[in-house]
């Protein structure tokens, strides 16, 4: 059960001789910020005061004290009993809070609370633990926590889109979950799936289909959909075996990338999070897709995850990847088609990406407005640079061969606000211009 405490969130002292319930395994969770405690005329204050930090890390702490104070409130507000004459009303208590560090000058990433209830007379402690631990997540839950139901529940990878008002022709989207998206999908009154936004119909949604090998688990009890999960409706293989990326923070991490968010997300939630998937569970869930997959529909693998700007394992990106793609086509010679989607690297790490095993190579564009690219991609322009970025690209067909090196553009963030174009025309202006400089790139001796 998770439970935060906010500036409002009030415990009463205790009163007379009460017997506690316990309420175990209680995780105080805190984004950064400072816990202090102040006495008042009611009792013992629990509050915070959040530090100011940067971008998502304040819209976090904002939403996080808010959720906070909601569900403390709302399990301080369950009225129990008016007591008795021998003993007090019934309430809530905590009664221990504790950080992981012992230091004084270090403001801590979590804590450990213990909340009791302390009841008299009129109540049994194995009735009052259920409702209040309920309470506690359906109010945290409706008010925008941020996995919500998706830590309980996986949504799939993808959805297909037809119809709706627009005609949409069959269009592959990928779920990405986020509580405060104005788009949802629900089951209609004909218990078809479709997509709306603010109650409005857009689109027919379709499901993609449960793989066999989804329904198997790997000997240490994770799922091959975890692992090595199938898109494009099973054609492909994604295997994001770098959960977390070295461009990192406000002035490093892509705009438009969400792969530290969900780290980030993951540790305030006190979930398991598996930063670098080791090669022998890839190689262990390739298998059973390669054992149930009978009609082979599974035709290629990607490598990809976060960028390598120093070392993983003590392996540079060209070699961390590579080693994965060394393994699987050593133990699968000719099953998949092996692409990676990494970094635009010097020629050498791409020819090192070629003798591992790895066909297509993707270093994506990312945006290709100049002013852009250097907003968007912060660290990339301060790493290597966008014109490097794209003598790097060109390199790269000389070892791949053009058609095996797919730059991509992550299309509509160039409409992103504040710094995005005013109007749509500008946008496909420029990445047209990107997309023609692709088929026909300048002369090589002369600069961008």
């Amino acid at each position: 059960m998770v439970v935060l405490v906010s500036r409002d969130g009030v415990a009463r002292a205790p009163l007379g001789r009460q017997r506690a319930a316990s309420l175990p395994d209680v995780r105080l969770v805190l984004v950064p910020e400072v816990l202090q405690r102040r006495q008042d005329g009611r009792g013992c204050r629990v509050a915070e005061r959040a530090q100011r930090f940067p971008g998502d890390v304040v819209r976090d702490a904002q939403e996080q004290i808010e959720i906070a104070h909601l569900a403390f409130a709302a399990l301080d507000a369950l009225h129990l009993d008016d007591g008795t004459d021998q003993f007090p009303s019934s309430n809530l208590e905590f009664t221990a809070i504790s950080t992981p560090t012992n230091a004084s000058n270090v403001i801590p990433g979590s804590a450990t609370a213990q909340l009791n209830i302390r009841f008299n007379n009129l109540q049994r402690g194995a009735d009052l633990l259920p409702p209040r631990r309920d309470r506690a997540l359906e109010v945290a839950g409706h008010h925008r926590r941020e996995l919500g139901e998706a830590a309980l529940r996986r949504p799939p990878e993808e959805v297909a889109l037809t119809g709706g008002p627009f005609g949409l022709r069959r269009t592959i989207v990928s779920v990405r979950v986020n509580p405060g998206s104005p788009y949802r999908i629900g089951r209609r009154d004909d218990g078809t799936l479709g997509l709306s936004l603010e109650g409005g119909s857009l689109a027919d949604v379709t499901l993609p289909p449960m793989p066999e090998y989804y329904r198997h688990t790997l000997a240490g009890g994770k799922t091959v959909m975890e692992t090595a999960p199938t898109i494009q409706w099973g054609y492909l293989i994604y295997l994001t075996v770098l959960r977390l990326c070295q461009y990192f923070g406000a002035h490093e991490e892509c705009g438009f990338c969400d792969i530290n968010h969900n780290w980030r997300q993951h540790k305030k939630a006190g979930r398991p999070y598996t930063g670098v998937k080791p090669v022998e569970d890839v190689l262990e869930a390739l298998a059973l897709i390669d054992r149930y997959d009978t009609g082979q529909v599974s035709k290629a693998y990607t490598l990809t995850g976060g960028s390598v700007t120093s070392t993983v394992d003590g392996l540079a990106e060209a070699d961390f990847y590579g080693r994965y793609a060394q393994a699987i086509e050593e133990r699968f010679p000719g099953r998949w088609i092996g692409k990676v989607v990494a970094q635009a690297l010097p020629k050498a790490d791409a020819q090192r990406f070629k003798d591992y095993g790895i066909a297509i190579y993707h270093p994506n564009y990312e945006v290709w407005d100049k002013r852009l690219f250097s907003l968007i991609s912060p660290g990339k322009e301060r790493y290597v640079g966008r014109e490097e970025w794209h003598r790097r690209i060109l390199d790269a067909a000389e070892i791949f061969g053009p058609a095996n090196v797919i730059p991509n553009f992550v299309a509509g963030v160039e409409l992103a606000r504040p710094f995005g174009f005013e109007t749509i025309d500008e946008a496909i202006a420029s990445t047209t211009a990107g997309m023609k400089w692709s088929y026909a790139p300048p002369p090589r001796k002369h600069t961008f």
